[in-house]
């Protein structure tokens, strides 16, 4: 129909009577589980789409998102990681002959000193590593916000799709920074309850404004906390 209005041979605006649904065909029994596009990630999941020059194929490509993330180089990947330990006993008075009381409990301040001081080096790494992923999140659902205005005034949207990794790349993170807080730090349970409430569901984030707009809230309160925590250690 486009090439017919496009060489202005139609005798009124085209009207829409039908309409395509994409679905996801499965085995029967559902054996992978698969409910919804993010399903389509998970381990062992093969994926087979139509060609990208027939209708269903484009559709499929488009709803799918693109992939535009730039691969690490090996020197990245090398400098991303590192490991930093040390040996220390427990003080105890035991191991120092006759020391006093007074030496012991500075000796075992100390020590407990040292191991809160290595857990805050590895929320440091960990804060540090999750800030731009979450900052991601918000510029990409600003970016797809920007798109859908566009298709409602009927023009052309160009980019601003995003792919169910967006939101998981970041959950997956959280149960270490939880891990990481032995020391029940309120800032960095405070990053983590927001980072919680961030809704994955993808469709729920492209189909709905309000969903979108707490998704943005929530990360934006995250890096706030970040930046404050990062800043006052």
């Amino acid at each position: 129909m486009k090439t017919v209005t496009d060489a202005g041979d139609a005798t009124a605006a085209p009207t829409t009577f039908v309409k395509n649904q994409l679905v996801i065909a499965v085995p029967k029994g559902k054996p992978k589980g698969i409910k919804g596009l993010s399903d389509l990630t998970k381990p062992g999941v093969k994926v087979a789409l139509c060609a990208e020059q027939v209708p269903c194929g484009a559709a499929a490509k488009k709803a799918l998102g693109t992939y535009d993330v730039r691969w690490p180089t090996a020197e990245e990947l090398v400098n991303a990681y590192y490991i930093n330990y040390a040996f220390e006993p427990v003080p105890s008075r035991d191991g120092f002959g006759e020391v006093g009381s007074l030496v012991e409990r500075f000796l075992q301040k100390q020590f407990d000193i040292n191991v809160e001081q290595s857990f805050i080096y590895g929320q440091q790494d960990r804060l540090s590593r999750m800030r731009p992923l979450i900052e991601n999140v918000v510029n990409r659902l600003k970016r797809y916000e920007a798109r859908e205005a566009k298709k409602a005034k009927g023009e052309k949207p160009t980019g601003g799709t995003f792919h169910n990794t967006l939101i998981s790349n970041v959950h997956d993170l959280v149960p270490a920074l939880k891990e990481l807080n032995v020391t029940n730090d309120p800032g960095i349970a405070a990053i983590v309850a927001q980072l919680e409430a961030v809704d994955d569901n993808l469709k729920s984030l492209k189909d709905s404004p309000k969903v979108r707009k707490e998704v943005v809230q929530n990360c934006e309160i995250a890096l706030d906390g970040i930046d404050k925590w990062l800043n006052s250690v």
